[in-house]
């Protein structure tokens, strides 16, 4: 496993199929729709600017940086071994391009820029690998909930700041104040906590819409887990493996 050679792929491919076909195949997966949900998440098409992207990260040595990253939080989170694929983020040749990535219990996916700095590599990678980490320890994750979204989200950014630095919190995380989350949390969250992920109502909570302002889920999350924390005295590590419901205010 570890950190897969996408840029042999992309070096040698002659088209998005290739990539297609290579991931599903490393994966065996037979389901194509796993694709659309790369492409909902910052996968980009193989074209000239995803060429040029993808020349610029195997400059800095991206993939080797990454490697580095896997080993040491493997080591600090006793994370699982799952295999990394590193690809260009969406963009073009007339657009700055948005890092992003993607994480599932048994894989991560990095959509990462040209520009890209190697603290900015480090922030998008414990954010999406500690989720694989709490993933590992969520047995039944395919019934998960609004509430264990959030809490991973959460717990993914307070993983950020503690070991990236306050800095490199995610903006949307903390652009309501404490008195509008605490109304957000007891009118509108807490109800709507025990949907399903597959519930259609799910995202708009998580990104927010239709009067919930945007990434409002985020904001919610890293709030309780922050009261959590000041309460309890541990660390991310340490709240990894506990129950979403343990961070709800009483």
């Amino acid at each position: 496993m570890g950190i897969i050679d996408t840029y042999e792929w992309l070096d040698k491919a002659k088209s998005t199929k290739d990539i297609e076909t290579k991931i599903l195949k490393h994966l065996h997966i037979t389901d194509t729709g796993f694709i659309g949900k790369l492409y909902q998440h910052g996968l980009t098409k193989f074209n000239r600017s995803s060429k040029i992207i993808f020349y610029g990260l195997k400059e800095k040595k991206v993939w080797e940086q990454t490697e580095m990253l896997l080993q040491k939080y493997k080591k600090i989170w006793h994370g699982p071994d799952v295999p990394v694929f590193i690809f260009p983020a969406r963009g073009s040749l007339f657009a700055v391009s948005k890092k992003s990535g993607v994480a599932f219990q048994k894989a991560l996916f990095l959509f990462v820029p040209a520009e890209i700095t190697e603290k900015e590599l480090e922030v998008i990678f414990v954010h999406e690998y500690h989720h694989v980490c709490r993933l590992h320890y969520m047995k039944n994750h395919n019934e998960s909930t609004l509430l264990d979204t959030v809490i991973m989200e959460g717990l993914a950014e307070k993983a950020v700041e503690e070991y990236c630095g306050k800095n490199f919190v995610a903006p949307w995380t903390i652009g309501i104040n404490k008195k509008d989350l605490d109304e957000l949390i007891f009118k509108i969250y807490k109800p709507n906590f025990k949907i399903k992920k597959t519930d259609t109502k799910h995202d708009a909570f998580i990104y927010g819409t239709n009067g919930i302002p945007k990434m409002a889920g985020y904001a919610v999350g890293y709030y309780l887990v922050k009261e959590y924390e000041k309460e309890k005295k541990l660390n991310t590590f340490q709240m990894l493996p506990l129950p979403s419901t343990k961070f709800l205010k009483k």
